[in-house]
């Protein structure tokens, strides 16, 4: 019982992609954000189907929404902490976007091992590529 608990509250690792990335070239990748923090040099891309899992194992999503104090940055920067704690070095990260409504939003961001630039929206694990009508703001990775 207490296994179970546990790998609820602390996921197994997961095997992540070791294939890399240069800070050059997620620089690229996010040439059109207007404020873009990066960390590192180097950052591993994410496997999708791992993400999956991990976010499957992963409680963050079932977190109650409290406007302005468990809002949608909490959610974001709590994911992110989780995932640093899985692989540090991953491709991943928080962004603020504008959205096609006028609304800002805050979620997590990272680039795949397909190259391409995937959001995760925390609240409920909802994996998608970047919708061409959002203004991404902030990235920090």
């Amino acid at each position: 019982m207490l296994a179970e608990i546990m790998n609820i509250v602390f996921p197994v690792p997961l095997q992540t992609s070791e294939t890399t990335m240069s800070k050059i070239y997620v620089m690229q990748a996010f040439k059109n954000v207007d404020d873009l923090k990066l960390t590192d040099t180097m950052y591993k891309l994410v496997d999708i189907n791992q993400l999956k899992i991990f976010l499957s194992r992963n409680t963050v999503n079932s977190r109650k929404y409290v406007s302005d104090s468990n809002d949608c940055d909490d959610f974001a920067l709590i994911l992110l902490g989780d995932v640093t704690r899985w692989d540090s070095d991953l491709a991943f990260g928080i962004a603020w976007v504008l959205r096609d409504d006028g609304k800002y939003h805050s979620l997590n961001v990272f680039i795949a091992t397909d190259k391409k630039i995937y959001f995760v929206e925390p609240q409920t694990d909802d994996v998608f590529l970047v919708p061409d009508n959002w203004d991404i703001r902030f990235v920090m990775m």
